[in-house]
């Protein structure tokens, strides 16, 4: 006859181990929407910054902005400086 095993979440390691894992997982979910909320923050910061600078500015070329991961944001921050109009903007965006 085989024996009936005690489910793993009932037992004393099983709980501490389940335990370590929602810990985990929590530190890294925080880790992930601190850096997804940085990512947002540099977009919107950018996108104030652009339509400042160049006026009007289609909403497409804004949208693309959303879309470049937060290293490249950092770039486009710095080539603003030397940008001298939309044109300039739109052919760094192609180029990414």
């Amino acid at each position: 006859m085989i024996a009936e095993l005690t489910p793993i979440e009932e037992t004393a390691v099983g709980r501490e181990l389940i335990g370590i894992g929602m810990e985990r997982g929590m530190k890294q979910g925080k880790a992930q929407g601190k850096a997804q909320g940085i990512e947002i923050g540099k977009e919107q910061l950018l996108a104030r910054i652009i339509r400042a600078k160049f006026s009007r500015v289609p909403a497409s070329v804004l949208k693309q902005i959303t879309g470049l991961p937060v290293d490249a944001l950092d770039d486009l921050a710095v080539a603003l400086l030397k940008m001298p109009d939309l044109a300039a903007l739109k052919t760094w965006i192609s180029r990414r």
